[in-house]
């Protein structure tokens, strides 16, 4: 990413998005993530639409070090369930306003021993932070400083697909 934006500072990247700016929301994601506690090893379940901060939060946790866990917007709690028990994810990231999903209700109508590794849950969309299934929500969007350490490495795990 950041050899690209090098490259092609000015170049459309993804949604409005220049690869630079791409680059730069990459580098605040990953330090509020950062801030967050996320760190390499870290799992992070991403139940998200396609849309440009899916594309900013799969970057912003390569950055890290930690991994994505793909799930699918069809799946509900019967899906997700055992999915969430076997990668043991530290957070949820979720886009309150998904229609016609509710993604709000699914993580809600989750058993809680299925939530237990999780720390608190990363909103993709607009709304305002608060508690969700008992857990603090932390919009994508909350600033913690504009750089964190890239702990990018080619042999670590980035992407789990569960389709």
């Amino acid at each position: 990413l950041d050899a690209t934006a090098r490259a092609h500072p000015h170049a459309p990247a993804y949604g409005e998005l220049t690869w630079a700016a791409a680059a730069e929301q990459t580098r605040r994601l990953s330090a509020t993530l950062a801030a967050l506690g996320i760190g390499p090893g870290d799992r992070v379940a991403l139940f998200l639409p396609n849309r440009p901060a899916f594309l900013t939060l799969l970057f912003a946790l390569s950055r890290r070090g930690a991994a994505a866990i793909l799930l699918n917007t069809r799946f509900r709690a019967a899906d997700l369930a055992p999915l969430l028990t076997r990668a043991s994810p530290v957070a949820f990231a979720l886009a309150r306003d998904l229609a016609p999903v509710d993604p709000a209700a699914v993580l809600e109508s989750l058993p809680a021993e299925t939530r237990a590794s999780l720390r608190f849950i990363l909103a993709a969309d607009d709304g305002p932070g608060g508690t969700l299934a008992g857990l603090p929500v932390h919009p994508v969007s909350e600033e913690h400083g504009a750089n964190a350490p890239d702990h990018a490495a080619p042999a670590s795990e980035a992407l789990t697909f569960t389709t």
